[in-house]
């Protein structure tokens, strides 16, 4: 029977380290036991004294030596941590204390190093620039009002309306969730949409069921109670960024419902919150918190404090034993066993996603959980009624709705261990560890099943066009994110180590090529990013933006180290051969490399003339670009008037996108001036030249107007004298 091969196959799992109790329970130590420490030997009866004075004299300076070789580093990163070993490959990796410690006294913020901040803090160019407008803003401060001032005043009228609009009145409309509910035309197409996109990747609902109650809602031989409506709403909010307004629709039809879409969510949370004990721990429950963690990532509804929702998801579940396999409650059916298993494999998977990206270690790991994976079956083979087990169908050959859940869970114990290793408080990650679990990671996205395997065919599920794009660029978005986050540490955090960069190169180059898979998708759109792009670019919120900022990043960092490559040895030429530099790029990769970054501007100048967020992430690649374009192309220009015109000309497009102004007309602009962006012209006055919107960028390279940085407030950017790379998430206007 299932339930007992479950039980025996876990057990088989315990590791040495695990004590077994009389109950079936298991115990897991952090670490394996080394035992207590030995106590030093007493002397020998009769043993001179002199001899004794001097051991304890050798224990006294072991002891004085190992405090000396350690002290900086536990002054560092506290009491209790040991010195790394001498030699290991990753003496060399950017020490935590530098670069992920933000802010002061009630206000601090900690990111880990899978953090995009942490390639930021790389462009030391930049951090110069910063450093610069740090210093002239003490020295002038009371000046006059700045452009930055400007915009940052607009991003405040602008969110202050947006509040204003759906959130005060959320906790009314939780206690009478039908009363908001769209009419049935937007809901079916909401409905769905998300059953052909978040239900086929993450199993919350079982489709049969709640098709059966929706139908019944509408067709009003049913009143509908609070938790179907309340997943109602939170599914619709989960899809509402996939939704394409009519050919008579404007596109405010679309900003509206997508403000619309967040109250939904915030109502949802309300209800949620008014349940009182153990009425909020159900299955119901536990469904809506899924749905809501789902549109929270999908459409930005919760920022960076998804990671905490995930958290309370977590221990909510375990509250309710999912993470114990269903075999141990005699009294769980059949179906509410498929369903447990189905969402906890949702739960955790999640959850690492969001620790992910916020630099932190699961809030689970893999020992704290028997819960055996699901069975890859349709939806209309599981029934309440049921009294055997599921017959599973072969997941090679036969796609299923949770088809995805289970192939992203292959690779899942994997992923999970990179993110851990790599956010852990001491980098301990061995450099041979980081290759295999590199290669298994790649064995697993190439063994994926035919059907999602990104061949080009156009595929359709139950009739649907194209409905497994989005499932396929969300595996590629998920594999290349763990691959980018494990080989970073490497590629860019090491250069001192043995064998120098050399030895890192294999890094670099997985990098380099998982940033180009992951921003892939950009480069197929036109500039304006039309309503019917792949729905993956749909996505609004963290689970694509931050990785497309992290993967940008990453290729303006690696075109920046490619020039410091050109010192290293390469082979020597017979006139014949084309002769390049270990690490250099040919111009054919350089531009692809250069139009993936330009396009990912695109993407988040869109996001701000569309949705009015974005700006930070597009300031931040304006600048990373410019750097990358700097070193490259123009090392003898002087960085602080050549960073000067590429802040000034991101601040004021920010600016002009907020005001309802066209990408394409800016961006077309600044393609037609006659300057290399942020290089100095041959004009005696030193001055960028430029057409049209290019007026705005004519500014004097070497006398700019100091009263714009006046009111930069870089404080909240750049922390210098501590830091070297500050607090770049805290800009309230971006």
């Amino acid at each position: 029977m299932r339930s007992t091969s479950c039980v025996e196959n876990r057990r088989q799992g315990v590791s040495s380290s695990g004590k077994s109790h009389e109950n079936g329970m298991f115990v897991f130590d952090a670490k394996p036991s080394t035992g207590a420490p030995e106590a030093a030997p007493a002397p020998v009866r009769g043993e001179d004294s002199e001899i004794k004075a001097l051991r304890d004299r050798v224990r006294a300076l072991e002891s004085a030596l190992a405090t000396s070789a350690s002290g900086s580093f536990s002054r560092q990163c506290g009491p209790g941590v040991d010195r790394e070993e001498e030699n290991r490959d990753d003496d060399d990796i950017q020490p935590l204390a530098e670069n992920c410690f933000r802010r002061k006294n009630g206000k601090t913020r900690f990111y880990g190093r899978s953090h995009w901040i942490l390639t930021m803090s790389h462009f030391h160019d930049v951090r110069e620039f910063l450093e610069f407008v740090h210093q002239t803003k003490r020295k002038s401060a009371g000046e006059s009002q700045s452009e930055y001032r400007k915009l940052k005043q607009l991003k405040a009228e602008i969110s202050s309306k947006e509040r204003q609009e759906y959130q005060l009145p959320s906790h009314l409309q939780a206690f009478r969730l039908h009363e908001i509910l769209p009419g049935r035309e937007i809901a079916d197409q909401l409905l769905h949409l998300y059953l052909s996109t978040f239900e086929t990747t993450y199993r919350v609902l079982h489709v049969p069921k709640f098709l059966e109650e929706y139908n019944a809602y509408w067709a009003g031989s049913q009143e509908a109670n609070g938790a179907f409506t309340a997943k109602l709403l939170a599914l619709m909010a989960c899809s509402t960024c996939f939704y394409n307004p009519g050919d008579g629709e404007s596109l405010e039809a679309e900003v509206s419902l997508n403000k619309t879409a967040h109250g939904w969510a915030l109502a949802v949370q309300s209800w949620v919150f008014s349940t009182l004990g153990k009425e909020r721990i159900n299955i119901d429950t536990v469904q809506i918190q899924c749905l809501l963690r789902i549109a929270g990532e999908a459409n930005g509804f919760e920022g960076e404090l998804g990671w905490v929702s995930s958290g309370s998801l977590v221990r909510n579940a375990m509250m309710m034993g999912l993470h114990r396999d269903p075999c141990h409650f005699p009294k769980v059916s059949k179906y509410y066993a498929e369903i447990r298993r189905r969402l906890w494999t949702t739960i955790v998977e999640l959850d690492m996603q969001a620790a992910l990206r916020n630099g932190m270690p699961p809030s689970i790991s893999l020992d704290s959980y028997d819960t055996v994976l699901p069975v890859n079956i349709d939806d209309e083979k599981l029934s309440e009624t049921m009294v055997d087990d599921p017959v599973p169908t072969d997941l090679a050959t036969n796609f299923t709705r949770t088809s995805f859940q289970l192939i992203l869970a292959q690779s899942f114990p994997i992923r999970t261990r990179i993110s851990k290793l790599v956010n852990a408080m001491k980098f301990d990650l061995d450099y041979d560890e980081a290759l295999e679990l590199s290669q298994a990671l790649i064995e697993k996205l190439h063994t994926v099943p035919f059907y999602f395997r990104d061949d080009g065919n156009i595929k359709s599920l139950h009739g649907v066009p194209n409905s497994f794009t989005f499932p396929i660029s969300l595996l590629r978005l998920v594999i290349h994110q763990s691959l980018l986050v494990l080989h970073r540490p490497f590629a860019f955090g090491s250069s001192k180590g043995r064998g120098g960069p050399a030895r890192f190169f294999y890094s670099r180059k997985i990098c380099t090529e998982s940033c180009l898979a992951l921003l892939a998708p950009l480069t197929s759109v036109a500039p304006d990013f039309p309503r019917f792009s792949p729905q993956i670019l749909r996505l609004k919120g963290r689970m694509l933006q931050e990785e497309l900022l992290h993967a940008a990043l990453t290729i303006c960092l690696e075109l920046k180290s490619a020039t410091d490559d050109i010192g290293l040895p390469a082979l020597p030429s017979d006139g014949n051969m084309i002769r390049t530099s270990f690490g250099e790029f040919t111009d054919s990769q350089r531009e692809i490399m250069i139009r993936a970054v330009e396009s990912t501007i695109d993407y988040f100048a869109n996001k701000i003339q569309r949705d009015k967020e974005g700006g930070k992430s597009f300031l931040f690649l304006c600048l990373a670009l410019a750097s990358a374009k700097r070193r490259l192309f123009h090392p003898a220009t002087q960085v602080i008037p050549y960073f000067q015109a590429v802040c000034i000309r991101g601040i004021m497009q920010n600016k002009a996108l907020l005001g309802g102004a066209s990408w394409v007309e800016l961006k077309h602009d600044v393609d037609n001036c006659t300057f290399q962006p942020g290089v100095v012209n041959n004009e005696p006055d030193g001055t960028y030249a430029g057409k049209g919107q290019g007026e705005m960028l004519r500014t004097p390279a070497t006398s700019l107007d100091e009263s714009f940085f006046l009111d930069f407030d870089v404080s909240n950017l750049i922390d210098i004298p501590e830091f070297g790379i500050s607090d770049l998430q805290s800009l309230e206007f971006l």
